[in-house]
Order: C-alpha cells, then structure tokens, then sequence
C-alpha cells in the first residue's frame, strides 16, 4: 500500500457488504476515494482464502461501443473460471456480423450468463468509471444483464452519477446497496491518521478540524494539501492554502499548476505534458513519444511522488505485455492537457499522438492507433488502418462495434473516403444502426445516399460486381427501413443479380428483402415462400453468423406457410424460431413475431386458451417496446377469443380502448392499424345486430380493401361480403367472393381461398343453391382437413353447423370423415332450440314408409320378406328402396346402412 494511504475500515466495511447484494452503487463526485478504496478493499480482501474471485474493469468513453464494453467485461471475468468467457467471447470475435442487425450481443450476454451460473467460487465484477458509459445500448444490456445475473456473482459500480438504467426493481427487492458521497467522506478521526501517518511533523488538533471542515472529507484535496503541508505546518502558513482550496475546481487547477506541476524538475514536466495526451501510459509507450528511455523509471517516480497516477495492471489493457499501465487521475489529466495546449502547441500534441499511432499499429493495438492518427489529423493513415479491420479476420470483431466505428468515420474528409468504397459502407453500416429508431432522419439518409454513391461509383469503375451488389443490398436495407418496400425489393432484386453465390450473408439479406415484400405487400405467397425457403437455408447453413436474419427469415418463412394454409409446418417453424429466440436472447420483436404467429394458429385449432396466454405474452411485449404494431394485432386477436366466449361487449369496449390512442386519420403512419381495429369492430358489430355500426364503417372507408396490404384488404372484401348477405343482396355478395377467389388464386393465397370459400357456401346455401354450397364446402374440407382447422369453419356459426351436419348424408372415407364430424361436434349447441333431427338435414328426407324399410334392411331381410313385413308388393319395396339410395347418395344396400349409421337414423 501506498505511504500516503491509511486504512479506512469504515469504507472496506460498506464495501464488504456488496457480497449480500447483487448490485453495489458507490457513487460520488471527482476525488472523493472511489477507486482508492475499491483498490484498497480488493488488495486486502484478495488475501483470503474464501473470498470470491475479483475481476476489475476501468471503462473511459472509448468504452461506449457496445461489442468492445462486453468483450472487456467478458474477457475480465475469466478470473473467475477459465471457460466461463471462451463461448461468448469466441461468439463476440469470430462473428461476421449480418448487417440486418446491429450486434449479437444480447446472445453473447447469455451465454456469458450460462458461464457465470457454473462458478462455484461465484465472483465479484468491479466496473470503474461508469459514468463514462453513455450508451443507451449498453444500459439496455445491462438492464438484461442484471436481471438474470447469478445469485453467486455480485457487481460493483464506481461512478460519479447514478447510472441512467432503471434501479427501482434492485431497491424495491433489497438487491442494491447504495454507498454515496456522505460514506465516503473522511471523518475527523481518518484525517487526523492521514496527516499522523504521511507528514513528519503532527498539526495541532484545531488545525485538523479546520481542514476537515473546508475540504468536507474530500480526499482529493487532502492528497493535494498533502503536498503542500510538507512546506508549511504554521497556522499562518496553511491559512491561505486553505482559501486556495475553498475556491473550487479553478483554483485547484491553479494550485495544481503553481504547487505540483511547476515544484517538479523540468524534466519531469516535460514528461507530464508529453504524456498528458495519452489516456493509459506504460513505459515503452511514453519512451517513444516523449524519447525518454527510461520511462519506465520515470512512471514510477511519479507515482511514488503521488502525482495523482493510478496504477491499471497489465490484464485489462494488453495481456501480451509484463509492462505496468497507468493512467492519470481525472483532474490531474484535465489540468495538464490544458496545460500542453498552451506550452506546447495543438501541433506538437499532435506530432505525439502520431508517434503514439505507430506504436500502437507496432502492439496490435488497432483501436487505440486510428483514434491517435486521428487526433494527429493524419486521415490517411487512419482511413487505412481502418481498412484494415476490415481485411484482417483476427481484428473483424471490430468491424462491428458500431460507435466506434461511426466516431473514426465522420472525422474522415469526403474526398478520402471516396478513395476507399469499403469505409463507405462501413459508415452506412454504422448509420444504419446508431439510429435511435427504425425510421431514418432526412440528414441520416441524404448522408447515407451520398456514401452509396460514392461506392458505387468506385466499384463501377473498378467493375467489382460482387462489391456493387453489396452496395444495392445496402440501399435495399436503407429502403425497407424507411417503409418503402417496392424501393427495396429493387433494390435487393439488382443485389442478387451481382452478388456472387459465396457472398452468403448480402444473398440472405437480399432474399430476404424480395420475399417479405412479395408476401406482405404483393400477397404473392407463392413466390415469397420460394424466395424465403433459399434465404432461411443460406442462415441455417451459416450457423452462429447470421442467428437475427435467421430468425426474422424464418418468422416470415412461417408467415408464408400459414397464407398458404399449412398450418402444420407453420406451426414447427414459429416453434423452431421461438425456441432459437428464447436461447439466444433474441430481440423481443423476434420472439413477439413468433408468439403471434403462434397464437394465430393456435386460434385456428380452436385452443383458445393457449392462443389467449401467448397474445397476452405479444401484447406485454409491444407495451414494453412501445410498438403499436405488436399491441394492435395482440390486441386484435385477444378481442377475437372475447367474442368467442360470448364477451362481445367486453371485447368491443377493447377494441375502443384501443382506438383511443391509435390515431385513425389517413394522413397518420398508424392508419393501416387502425383500420384494422375498425374493421373488426365492425366484424363484431355485424355479429351483434349492430348494423349501424357497420354501415358508418362502409361510409367511412374510401373503397374497401383500397390501397392496403392484399392480407388486410381480403378482410375488409370479406365483412363487405358479409354485410350485403345480411342486407340480402345476394348477387352482389357473390361477386365480391368470386373476385377475391380469382386474385387470391393467382397468387396462391390459400388460407385466403379457405375463407372465401366457406362464406361462399353460406352464400349459395341462401340462394337455395344446396349442391353447390355442399359441393364448396367439400372443395374446402378436401383442402383443410389435414391441417386441423376449426375456427375457419365455426365462426361461421350455426349456419355452417347445419351445412356441414348436411355433408354426411355423403360417401366419405377416413380420415376425412373423423376430421368433418370433429368440426360438427366442436360447435356449440344451439341455445334454447334442439338440433335439428337427422332426417331434416337431408336435402330431400326420407318418408316414414322408407325409414321402415331401411331399417328391415340393417338384418338383411329380402324384398320378398319386407314386402310380407310391410303388407306391400314387392315392386312397391324396390321403389322404396331406390328411393332411399338417391336420398343417401348410396349405391347399394351395404352403402345405405353406413350412411345411415353415420346420421344417426337407425336410432
């Protein structure tokens, strides 16, 4: 321990207590002891044999990239055990990072969760300098981070300000300990020691609690007046050093200046300006740019002076190095660089910085050489060392810290990187998903625009056909993310012309483009589910590379199946993304996709209370996201299973509830969703009786079905249907489900199909058409019966209940007989009224004669016997008994038994 530091039991205390909590917050302004004390408490608590590992972090402002916050935090951790980093950090390094995203970190933070849970030591993570840390990304992170932290591993966090992530939940369950300003504070008893223990002659008590009282147990200033005390120990003498401190920052930066700085040799002096600029030292590093050799020497003279240098350790910085680093104290850092600006000159600083480049470039310090080259505003070398993160595979990872790497660009004239297309796109990377939200400003895009052009124009010339399909496929990226689908799918159309076939992850994104659009915005459901199959085999083929793309691929790819009507393999594909989301951590918006998709399907089975718990999951999602898309169609479908179970009203005051904060004017991005609540709500009110509800609905719209999604347009097609069935304009219903049935057919829009057909039926049937609803609704049994589905057939009502009771009196083989009487019987009795008997569900019932003589001909009787039976000739039995094989549609007598088991009439 340092001469000039005393043991301060009541601090290592406070700290010990971090064990009994998940967080600790030690926070307090500059100078208050912060990292004296934590390095204190880890150097004597270290020294038992019990007490958990320690990793130690020191973050400053070129932390706030979020790959290389986690990796540093990942790679500290390893103290802990020796595997508990490797996966994660082998995920951080190795990744080549799909540009649909902008960082897997929220999977590599699993799996670092996962490691962590294998501590059996568990293990304390001291993070110092937090306030450094402004992302909101990070703070996002570690919001997760800490919520599903081990109980056996424990966070510290050293910071000037209450970090911006929430920590009402920690309190609230007694998970965070707070060490603030007034703990830290030297008592009159530690500075008392603290003079005792550094200066040779004692003060006089009063004088003690005079220099309490003006510093308020600040450490930084006894540190400083340490310095000062060594030459005056007179009450008149440390008087006016006294009102010196009381001035506050200035005047400590005077003092610095006039009493530290300018008592040290000029050599000295000038070593501290030199190395000013630096943010960590270590000697080899200060021996080039100051050409002092023995700088090591000089390090720790100044540390030993107590010039307000910290020890770092070597493991945080380059573990490749035995060399100690350092870094200066804040303050200190603050008053010198002001203070080489002034003697030295901006030039020289920067002469420094670019000897400081080289030998970073020289460590493999790729980071910390662009950062001093451009300072040195030597753009050339910077634009190349970038470059290279680009071609070097070892320094890739980089590539996607996404800050960072917007930080290094933007400082690059235009004219330079017009020379390097690959640095252009990286700034377009870097703009895409720096962006706060998923619409892009009118400044981001025309900067984005501008760099496209300048790739494209040098690619043109060098004719690098794969790179200018890169360039499209951003531009496909950029488009889509400002809601123009038509632009993009151009655009990915043109990329997937010029890519080559190994460039998998632009070929990915690419298809990817091209299907979503074809399925969402041309309803072509057929080529989409061929696009999409391609894009989802190139992600799985791709393993961890593309884990995002692959999931929002296959949450379409399930999408497509379902429009097509395949809800089985929809179904195993939303489970396959949903389970890929939950083990990886995914981006809720991935989960929530799947979830619905789920719930959807689930509905359509007509489990319901299945479909009910996973809109809710969707709709907690969308509330936690403020996404208005994932609360309205949760939303939707929650209303939908209301009206089911006979809550009708429940599920309209919802749907108003909802149209309360969902804006429903044309000129609004959220029509297309508001018309949709409208249109179930006029779904509901049609079913209700609530004609004039719906009739405002008709009116209201510009033309049904007008300038929408093909999927929501069919929607609205349909309750028009509905509604003119209802008002008796039978003709005019039928010609709407036949257009649809047309447009949905040459786009293969089969789950489309199935609706239309089944209101076809209803609609035929009401024209008194019974063998063409019959011979519909067969065409859609024949179609669906394998997949499961019910909802299709009993929101349709009791309607439908007797147009399928009819479909029996058919010959029919299994399954498809099991599949149609499990769709009769999950309709619910009909209140107050008796189910019609099976005689009147055929078209033309049987008479009484001939229900006697089917039943004489369930033993086998003979036409002679029945005829004795009856009283009747025989011609009059064969008459009755062709009659009934027309009527059952039989052929023989084997056939009419079956048949008439089947409706029950033998009962």
């Amino acid at each position: 321990m340092h001469p000039s530091l005393i043991t301060r039991e009541r601090g290592l205390s406070l700290l010990d207590r971090a064990l009994e909590h998940k967080l600790t917050l030690v926070s307090s302004p500059a100078g208050f002891g912060k990292t004296t004390l934590a390095r204190q408490w880890v150097a004597e608590r270290s020294q038992q044999s019990h007490f958990p590992p320690i990793a130690w972090v020191s973050l400053d402002g070129g932390d706030n990239d979020p790959v290389r916050f986690w990796r540093y935090l990942i790679t500290a951790c390893q103290v802990f055990r020796d595997s508990v980093a490797r996966e994660a950090l082998a995920l951080l390094q190795s990744i080549s990072q799909p540009p649909f995203e902008a960082s897997l970190t929220e999977t590599a933070i699993t799996i670092f969760l996962n490691g962590l849970a294998q501590c059996e030591q568990g293990g304390i993570l001291l993070l110092d300098d937090y306030h450094a840390i402004t992302s909101p990304r990070i703070q996002q992170t570690m919001t997760f981070f800490l919520a599903h932290l081990p109980a056996s591993i424990h966070i510290i966090i050293l910071t000037r300000s209450d970090p911006p992530f929430s920590l009402a939940q920690l309190r609230a369950s007694n998970e965070l300990y707070d060490v603030r300003t007034s703990d830290l504070r030297f008592s009159q008893e530690e500075t008392s020691a603290f003079f005792q223990q550094t200066l040779p002659i004692p003060l006089a008590p009063e004088i003690v609690r005079r220099i309490n009282t003006y510093l308020e147990g600040w450490a930084a200033g006894l540190r400083l007046l340490l310095i000062a005390l060594r030459e005056s120990t007179t009450p008149r003498e440390i008087e006016p050093l006294l009102s010196a401190f009381a001035g506050g920052q200035l005047a400590l930066q005077d003092y610095f200046l006039t009493e530290v700085f300018h008592m040290q040799s000029e050599s000295l002096q000038r070593f501290l300006l030199q190395t000013s600029v630096l943010d960590r030292l270590t000697g080899s590093l200060c021996a080039v740019i100051t050409g002092e050799r023995d700088s090591e020497r000089m390090l720790e003279t100044v540390a030993h002076a107590n010039l307000f240098l910290e020890p770092l350790g070597c493991s945080t910085f380059d573990q490749s190095s035995t060399q100690q680093w350092y870094r200066y104290h804040g303050l200190f850092a603050e008053t010198m660089r002001t203070e080489a600006r002034r003697r030295l000159g901006e030039e020289s600083l920067r002469t420094i910085s670019a000897h400081a480049s080289r030998w970073y470039e020289a460590h493999h310090l790729h980071a910390e050489a662009i950062s001093s080259a451009l300072y040195a505003q030597d753009y050339p070398r910077a634009a190349a060392l970038i470059e290279r993160i680009l071609r070097e595979p070892q320094a890739y990872y980089q590539a996607n810290e996404y800050h960072t790497w917007h930080t290094w660009l933007e400082q690059l004239p235009d004219t330079l990187l017009a020379q390097y297309p690959a640095l252009c796109l990286g700034y377009a990377r870097a703009l895409l998903f720096r962006a706060d939200s998923w619409l892009l400003t009118q400044t981001t895009l025309t900067l984005l625009e501008k760099l496209f052009q300048m790739a494209e124009e040098s690619y043109r010339v060098e004719r690098d056909l794969p790179r200018l399909g890169e360039v499209f496929a951003f531009r496909s990226l950029a488009a889509w993310r400002q809601d123009d689908a038509i632009q993009a799918a151009y655009y990915a159309r043109q990329a997937l012309a010029w890519l080559a076939e190994e460039q998998h992850t632009w070929r990915a994104l690419s298809l990817g483009v091209v299907g979503k659009a074809e399925l969402l915005y041309n309803g072509h459901v057929d080529i989409s589910r061929k696009v999409l199959e391609e894009a989802y085999a190139l992600c799985e083929a791709s393993d961890h590379r593309h884990l995002r793309l692959r999931r929002a691929t296959g949450n379409m790819l399930s999408r497509a199946f379902f429009e097509q009507g395949e809800l089985y393999r929809s179904f195993e594909y939303y489970q396959r993304t949903l389970h890929k989301a939950r083990e990886e951590y995914a981006h809720s918006d991935d989960l929530a996709y799947a979830l619905f998709g789920l719930a959807r399907i689930s509905y359509e089975h007509n489990e319901l209370e299945t479909a009910w718990q996973q809109a809710e999951e969707v709709l907690g999602i969308g509330l936690s996201l403020e996404k208005e898309f994932h609360e309205v169609q949760a939303t939707l479908l929650l209303a939908r299973i209301q009206h089911v179970r006979g809550e009708t009203a429940a599920a309209r005051q919802r749907l108003d509830a909802l149209l309360a904060r969902i804006p429903a004017t044309q000129s609004n991005p959220t029509w297309p969703l508001a018309r949709e609540i409208l249109t179930l709500r006029a779904n509901l009110a049609l079913a209700d009786g609530d004609l004039v509800t719906v009739q405002r609905w008709i009116t209201a719209l510009d033309r049904p079905g007008g300038l929408l999604f093909p999927f929501m347009a069919e929607q609205e097609v349909l309750l028009l249907a509905r509604w003119h069935l209802v008002q008796g304009r039978r003709e005019t219903a039928l010609q709407l489900l036949q257009d649809l049935l047309r447009e949905a057919q040459a786009a293969g829009r089969r789950r489309s199909i199935f609706e239309a057909q089944a209101l076809l039926a209803l609609v035929y049937a009401a024209h008194g058409q019974q063998e063409q609803a019959q011979q519909t609704l067969l065409t859609l049994l024949a179609h669906t019966y394998t997949e499961g589905y019910l909802r299709l057939f009993l929101d349709e009502g009791e309607a439908m209940a007797v147009l399928l009771r009819s479909l029996q009196l058919h010959r029919h083989e299994q399954p498809f007989l099991s599949s149609l009487q499990s769709i009769i019987r999950a309709f619910p009795s009909s209140q107050g009224t008796l189910p019609p008997s099976p005689v009147a569900l055929l078209p033309e019932p049987l008479s009484s004669q001939e229900l006697r003589v089917l039943h004489l001909l369930v033993p086998g009787r003979s036409n002679a016997e029945i005829a004795r039976e009856l009283l009747v000739s025989i011609n009059t039995v064969r008459t009755h008994i062709q009659h009934i094989y027309r009527k059952l549609d039989a052929h023989n007598r084997a056939e009419a038994i079956e048949i008439a088991r089947q409706l029950h009439l033998l009962s």
